[in-house]
């Protein structure tokens, strides 16, 4: 079963999951690899740049996704990112733009990292409007926390994979049975 979101919710997912936490190799580490990032995905302009302070705003809206992505799993709201994400939005130019198709849609009308987050929260905004958002989670498995779309029946997905669901499975009856606990039958 495939993890990826549907639509532009898989650039978000994937700007998420630019830090692998379990091998923590990290494709948005520097500025510049930031930058190329941004670019590759449709987000800035080949010649725009990020400093030092725009590369620290986008790591730290990363991290403000990935806990609204946890808070997902319970239905409910993290406050700290839920502020960290309104700063963000605080230096956000967005507007309403018609398509040809006549549909309205919210898109960043700015540039730099500042429009890159834009796009980037204009996304969000979709996926809230459209309800796609609920199943933007994270991996409940504690070393990868990988940005996944929940495509469950009834959205209660609690790992990206069978791999993390096990691994969580299998800590939890280690320390059952260190414990001296009996498995459940």
């Amino acid at each position: 079963m495939s993890r990826e979101a549907p639509r532009d919710l898989e650039t978000l997912r994937a700007f998420v999951n630019t830090v692998e936490l379990d091998s923590r190799r990290d494709t948005a580490r520097t500025p510049e690899t930031l930058r190329v990032w941004l670019v590759e995905h449709g987000l800035l302009e080949p010649g725009e740049t990020v400093d030092g302070a725009g590369h620290r705003r986008a790591l730290r809206f990363r991290e403000a996704l990935r806990r609204l992505g946890e808070a997902n799993h319970d239905r409910r709201v993290d406050l700290a990112a839920s502020e960290e994400v309104d700063a963000v939005g605080q230096g956000a130019t967005l507007v309403v733009r018609l398509g040809e198709d006549g549909a309205a849609r919210l898109a960043a009308a700015g540039r730099g990292v500042d429009g890159a987050l834009a796009r980037l929260l204009a996304i969000l905004y979709t996926a809230t409007a459209d309800g796609t958002w609920p199943r933007f989670k994270v991996c409940r498995n504690d070393t990868c926390r990988w940005a996944f779309y929940d495509r469950s029946k009834n959205q209660s997905g609690l790992f990206c994979g069978t791999a993390c669901g096990n691994a969580v499975h299998a800590r939890a009856y280690r320390r059952r049975r260190s414990a001296g606990q009996r498995p459940a039958d």
